[in-house]
């Protein structure tokens, strides 16, 4: 093992949690409770474990330089292992390969209280799975939606928290979502499914499954040409919203008899059903909506006599393009 007096110690800091010390445990002391550890739906990888016995067989395994594993007391001098279980599987793979000092298992000792109104239930599985979900250049598995979202059911289960919205969002972003990101809608339509709420519930489509079904809804129909495939985030979205027009004037531009027959099929990414449903009514009237603004732009641009140009300017990004002591210069393109 590397000499770890080559590192300062770093304390995990969580809310509602409490440290105590750092120690070296002994191995058979440490317990791993398979019915509380919910934050990884698939269990251990054992590549991850793999990943860390490479590290720690290269010497290059500092326990103090990372954020260590985390234990809280059990009976009769054993430890419970709240995060880090792919390193103690990993300690155990090297003490059993006779390593010297692998043996024990450094971690740091610390107490999950009550605060701010939860419970230390609570607030021991928000760190378990913002522990997860950390990303840094040491191993490590990431926690992904589905564990998240199998947290904060758990936490509705066992009556940490509320059985409602406010709750359950409170919930995902303490585990660090961010409300703004598309995924924490899935991650809270996940926590309902988990639940058996269906009416809550947005199920995700992927690329493949849509393009599958799509292939599938025309065979079945006898429709051609084959319908668009879309993706829709927002009421009026000018990313999403446009990739869509732009397919369908070029249509309209080719064959505006056959355009009758084009269809469109989409789904929706990131919506809570209320938003789904919000959507899918303010997108019957994209084409009208668009048609009516192209044709005053037309219109605009043939009375106006004024060109319809736009003066490009680039960000310096090739080799000598950028100049320290003009850092504000732009490239024209001539």
């Amino acid at each position: 093992m590397s000499n770890s007096n080559t590192v300062s110690a770093r304390i995990p800091k969580a809310k509602g949690m409490k440290f105590i010390r750092f120690e070296r445990i002994p191995l058979d002391k440490i317990v791993i409770r398979r019915d509380k550890n919910t934050s990884r739906v698939a269990g251990i990888d054992q590549n991850n474990i793999d990943e860390f016995v490479k590290v720690m067989q290269a010497e290059l395994y500092e326990p103090e330089y990372h954020i260590p594993p985390v234990v809280t007391a059990g009976p009769k001098g054993t430890y419970y292992l709240e995060s880090g279980e792919h390193r103690y599987e990993a300690h155990k793979v090297m003490d059993s390969d006779m390593w010297r000092g692998y043996d024990t298992f450094y971690a740091a000792v610390v107490e999950f209280v009550n605060f701010d109104g939860k419970t230390s239930d609570y607030w021991r599985e928000v760190w378990i799975t913002l522990e997860n979900t950390g990303v840094s250049s040491f191993v490590r598995k990431t926690t992904n939606k589905t564990d998240i979202a199998t947290s904060v059911a758990n936490l509705v289960n066992e009556n940490i928290i509320g059985r409602n919205d406010n709750a359950i969002e409170l919930a995902i972003e303490e585990m660090g979502v961010d409300p703004t990101a598309g995924k924490f809608n899935t991650i809270k339509s996940l926590v309902w499914k988990a639940l058996g709420n269906g009416a809550k519930v947005v199920n995700g489509i992927s690329t493949k499954s849509k393009e599958k079904f799509i292939k599938e809804y025309a065979n079945h129909h006898k429709i051609s040409p084959t319908p668009i495939s879309s993706t829709f985030k927002e009421l009026d979205d000018a990313d999403y919203d446009w990739r869509l027009l732009k397919k369908l004037y070029k249509m309209y531009v080719k064959d505006p008899k056959g355009f009758s027959k084009t269809l469109v099929i989409a789904h929706t990414n990131g919506a809570d059903p209320q938003k789904v449903r919000k959507i899918r009514e303010r997108k019957k009237t994209l084409l009208s909506r668009f048609a009516a603004e192209m044709k005053d732009f037309v219109k605009k641009m043939e009375t106006s006599g004024q060109p319809f140009e736009v003066n490009i300017r680039w960000m310096p990004q090739l080799d000598k393009e950028f100049n320290p002591d003009k850092p504000y210069t732009v490239i024209e393109v001539k």
